[in-house]
């Protein structure tokens, strides 16, 4: 399993109030620039800000033609209710990847190393000068990631334990 930019804890209580306040501004104001651009400074790194106008002008399009509402709706339910799960993840049995942004204040690398910690069999991989966006913002660097984490898995597990019908052959 991977996951991307994906904090196992709730929001803290100052994330909550700044989420609340760009909503509250976003309901009352609509997609203004001041809007937009707080969440695309928030969205996206420096680098990718000063680098990659093609990613800028995404997310930035995104904001301006997404439904008010149903944006509204994917905000409380992503961010404002997001329960904490932390005490959860030890269960997780399934080997899995955690990446994070270097630059992701929401999931900053200490919290995905923590989070990584608590897995029965965590990975944990940081992507430079990124930010919540990293399939965005690094989208070749975030699949060799995850390429080379199957792989790995791949290549660690028993070949015996595999039943036969799961097994890829090549046939020439």
């Amino acid at each position: 399993m991977a996951v991307i930019g994906a904090p196992a804890a709730a929001l803290t209580r100052r994330e909550r109030a700044h989420t609340y306040l760009l909503l509250v501004l976003y309901r009352l104001l609509g997609s203004t620039g001041a809007v937009v651009d707080g969440v695309t400074n928030v969205l996206l790194s420096p680098r990718t800000r000063a680098h990659d106008p093609d990613a800028v002008r995404m997310v930035q399009d995104c904001l301006r033609r997404a439904d008010r509402r149903m944006l509204r709706n994917a905000v409380v339910s992503i961010s404002l209710q997001r329960r904490d799960m932390t005490e959860l993840l030890a269960q997780v049995s399934a080997p899995t990847l955690v990446v994070t942004g270097s630059d992701h204040d929401g999931f900053t690398p200490a919290q995905a190393e923590a989070a990584a910690r608590l897995l029965r069999h965590g990975t944990v991989s940081v992507v430079p000068d990124t930010s919540y966006l990293v399939p965005l913002e690094a989208p070749a660097v975030c699949s060799q990631i995850i390429r080379e984490f199957w792989a790995d898995l791949r290549n660690s597990l028993p070949r015996d334990d595999i039943p036969a019908d799961r097994v890829r052959r090549r046939i020439p």
